[in-house]
């Protein structure tokens, strides 16, 4: 049990970090300066308060200095961070990869909720995450197939990326893909090899049409206005990573891709 607490402890971390990028970092903002503080009234949150999930339990949701309302928001991200964290070591081990795979699964969540509340997925998320994709096939060379696999599949990835926006911008005038979507799936095709990362791909294609309803229903506006993609396929890339870390990957056979 050991390692799927720390991994848990890690994921809360991780997820309050992430509250603080996602408020934050769009605004331009320092994510060190000045530490954790109320937006209404300015007051520094007491460290007791600022443990993830237990210090919004513990106010009841409210600042402790002025009385307003803290948004649920931050004890939800720091929850979900937290379990997938444990889910993941739980399901597969303490081993090497699944600390590695544990930065995929967590970038892909903190790149969903910044490109849904902004629609944006921001260098400094994706762009790290490449750099880690491009070793893993050398690390871990048994789970992909092969020591090239990463750099490889990050490659055909990106040509697959830019042909596909190149022909959304011809055939709708605008562009269809934003460049961080671009980027996240090259960058998670590190992680995934082939054909996991066509996978992940086809599947963030099928989840994005009912993102667009839930994204319209929520946010309003036309339906021609642009929407935020890489919710769709961050879930795409989730599903197929998760698939890739299990001893007997079985979508790529179910999908007609063959056997990794």
């Amino acid at each position: 049990m050991l390692p799927i607490v720390l991994a848990g402890v890690l994921g809360l971390c991780l997820g309050s970090f992430a509250n603080v990028f996602i408020y934050r970092y769009p605004l331009g903002l320092s994510l060190s300066r000045p530490g954790s503080h109320c937006p209404h009234c300015g007051n520094a949150v007491r460290w007791r308060h600022n443990v993830p999930v237990l210090g919004w339990l513990v106010l009841r949701g409210r600042c402790y200095d002025c009385g307003e309302r803290i948004s649920v928001q931050y004890p939800l991200v720091e929850a979900v961070f937290g379990l997938l964290a444990a889910a993941l070591v739980w399901r597969f081990g303490p081993a090497a990869s699944t600390w590695v795979y544990l930065l995929l699964f967590e970038a892909l969540m903190l790149g969903a909720i910044v490109d849904w509340k902004t629609q944006y997925l921001y260098d400094v998320i994706t762009l790290p995450l490449g750099l880690v994709g491009l070793g893993v096939s050398f690390a871990f060379p048994q789970l992909l197939g092969g020591r090239w696999q990463s750099p490889l599949a990050m490659l055909g990835m990106l040509g697959t990326m830019l042909a596909m926006q190149g022909l959304g911008r011809w055939l709708a005038g605008r562009d269809a893909l934003g460049g961080g979507d671009v980027k996240l799936l090259t960058a998670a095709a590190g992680f995934l090899g082939w054909p996991g990362a066509w996978i992940a791909l086809l599947l963030g294609s099928l989840f994005g049409l009912p993102l667009l309803f839930l994204y319209r229903r929520l946010h309003g506006g036309a339906w021609k206005d642009p929407v935020p993609f890489g919710p769709a396929l961050a879930m795409g890339c989730a599903v197929a990573a998760w698939d890739v870390l299990s001893e007997t990957p079985k979508l790529a056979v179910w999908l007609g891709f063959g056997p990794l």
